[in-house]
């Protein structure tokens, strides 16, 4: 999906519709030999058929001297955006004139040759590296949103009810709201907003997560699956988590046993021999204590005997 078209910076819809508008207004009766020698090979080349011949050099036209306008400007405007709109115009031309050659890369390449011949007005590269093929579902929303903003300009910018604007309005945002674009939703919703305040309720800017893509069937299922998936797997880790941890405390509790119960024990020895030794070292002491007291009043009274 070419998800860029649509960029909300520097806007391909309306900025560079505007820009190409007035840039290729008059150049259809432009009577440049050069140019016109350029889009003769290019529409041979494409091999366009000769009842649209005349109607593809003019459009052709068009395209060269916006690509010459967006070389020249390529300092002061924003490329991408500006070669994305390009390469949406020359695919729609191609398709509108049922050109042989379908992709926008190969018919580009072909406008440059054609360019380079002497003769010929030369056609700018400055897109190169930005124009690629586009999907049928992204070819016809962009040519309808070109075809909102041609119709709303037409209209003097007004886009009143019952008018070709507001259908062209209505049918995008209920044919496409599923479209995984959030650029395309977010246009939508401005253009609502700033020229169509008198509708409330249609079309309100969706979030990311409510645009569902086409293919989001399979994800549901997948989704669902998971729903069921995940709690089991989380209560399944739980109770393993749970039985590890009761066999973590057992296994603890072990080593407890066999190693701190033995500790005290000999703890509890060390501190009765302490105490036995204390109780001898005591006794002793009193005895000679004892010994050295009857000495002494033995010796006192042998003196008091003597005199």
């Amino acid at each position: 999906m070419y998800h860029y078209l649509l960029t909300t910076r520097n806007h391909i819809f309306p900025t560079f519709l505007y820009i190409y508008d007035f840039i290729t207004r008059n150049v259809s009766n432009n009577v440049d030999h050069k140019l016109g020698n350029t889009c003769n090979i290019i529409a041979s080349n494409l091999q366009i058929n000769g009842y649209y011949k005349g109607m593809f050099i003019s459009n052709c036209k068009e395209l060269i001297s916006y690509l010459e306008y967006i070389n020249g400007q390529k300092e002061f405007i924003d490329i991408k955006p500006s070669c994305n709109y390009f390469n949406f115009k020359l695919k729609a031309a191609l398709e509108y004139y049922d050109c042989s050659v379908k992709s926008t890369k190969d018919a580009y390449e072909k406008m440059i040759s054609a360019g380079e011949i002497k003769q010929n007005k030369s056609v700018s590269n400055i897109c190169v590296n930005y124009v690629k093929d586009l999907d049928d579902i992204t070819v016809s929303i962009l040519e309808k949103l070109n075809k909102l903003y041609i119709s709303f300009i037409k209209n003097k910018n007004i886009c009143s009810p019952h008018s070709n604007c507001y259908d062209i309005y209505m049918e995008l945002s209920e044919n496409y709201k599923n479209w995984n674009n959030i650029s395309f939703h977010e246009l939508l919703y401005r253009f609502k907003e700033e020229n169509m305040k008198y509708i409330i309720t249609v079309n309100p800017l969706p979030k990311k997560s409510e645009i569902i893509d086409c293919s989001s069937s399979k994800k549901t299922r997948i989704i669902i699956l998971a729903s069921y998936i995940v709690p089991i797997s989380i209560l399944t880790i739980i109770f393993f988590l749970h039985k590890v941890r009761n066999k973590f405390n057992l296994f603890i509790y072990k080593i407890y046993c066999s190693f701190l119960q033995p500790l005290a024990r000999m703890l509890s020895n060390i501190m009765n021999k302490k105490n036995c030794h204390k109780l001898n070292l005591r006794d002793s002491f009193t005895t000679t204590h004892n010994n050295l007291i009857d000495d002494k009043f033995r010796m006192s009274y042998n003196s008091l005997d003597y005199n």
